[in-house]
């Protein structure tokens, strides 16, 4: 590993395990394997619960998706990949912390990305 590289936190599959173990529909638009971020949403209004296709690294984005009109009536789960916790959305600015779960998936390896 050269000085300047750094390990990258594996979202992807650790959202992909969370979701196959807790049964919860991945889209076929999901994410790419590149760009998957520490924040995911899982709708919990439709049954069986459903992961949103696109995942953030900004709680702002997903305040912004959460406001949006067309969420409107919606419930969703607020799922941090980096901490391991549950957030929810309370109308404010800020999330707030409602629960920790286990985000790391079983044998996970970092990968090594460029600085």
């Amino acid at each position: 590993m050269s000085a300047h590289g750094k390990l990258r936190t594996p979202y992807r599959q650790r959202i992909l395990w969370y979701c196959e173990k807790n049964g919860i529909v991945v889209p076929k638009a999901f994410d790419a394997p590149q760009s998957s971020e520490r924040y995911a949403l899982i709708d919990v209004s439709v049954d069986p619960n459903l992961l949103h296709k696109q995942t953030s690294f900004q709680t702002r984005e997903i305040i912004r998706f959460i406001e949006h009109p067309e969420n409107a009536g919606r419930n969703f789960r607020i799922l941090d990949f980096k901490r391991g916790v549950e957030l929810q959305y309370l109308g404010t600015p800020k999330l707030c912390k409602v629960a920790y779960f286990d985000c790391t998936a079983p044998g996970e390896l970092l990968s090594l990305i460029a600085p």
